[in-house]
């Protein structure tokens, strides 16, 4: 009888630890299409084509459990994740994009499962994604590069990435 309890005790700890090891999932975008016709202004609102992304972006993941939403504290990036914050009501959280690596750091550090959206910038996405732990050419994506979404899995210390695209197509560059 005490072998069977310290069995059960053995399975029952080890579940434990699987479930607190738990998987983290992380979408990373770049912010929609932003209005150009001011090449002066360096923090630029949403086009309505960006508009209709950030749609496509909350309806895209809407079936997910998001719980923690990251956004350079640039108003493209804040409206592009506005409408799924407001449908998951969760609050977005700034991010430094020259300290992103605090920001990937911090996410590797959590435990338990989340599922979580970080919003960038044409020069920034790839780069989230290698810190991360992925290999992924090319450096940066282009201006033309709006519909890409890459799904970070991380589970036991392994990273897995999967890339596909939402909304209306719109990119240039070939992954």
């Amino acid at each position: 009888m005490k072998r069977i309890l310290v069995v059960i005790a053995v399975l029952l700890l080890f579940c434990f630890h699987s479930k607190a090891q738990g998987v983290t999932k992380v979408w990373i975008v770049r912010h929609a299409e932003k209005i150009t016709d001011d090449p002066k202004n360096t923090n630029p609102d949403l086009s309505e084509t960006g508009f209709k992304r950030a749609e496509d972006l909350k309806n895209y993941l809407s079936n997910k459990k998001i719980d923690l939403i990251y956004s350079t504290p640039y108003k493209r990036t804040e409206q592009t994740t506005a409408p799924l914050a407001k449908q998951k009501e969760i609050k977005i959280e700034n991010y430094n994009p020259s300290k992103q690596q605090d920001l990937i750091s911090k996410i590797k550090a959590l435990k338990g499962n989340h599922d979580i959206l970080i919003v960038g910038h044409s020069n920034t996405v790839l780069q989230i994604v290698r810190d991360f732990g992925v290999d992924i050419i090319p450096k940066d994506l282009t201006d033309n590069d709006y519909d890409f979404i890459f799904e970070v899995t991380l589970k036991n210390g392994k990273v897995k990435l999967n890339v596909k695209h939402f909304g209306e197509k719109h990119h240039s560059t070939e992954l």
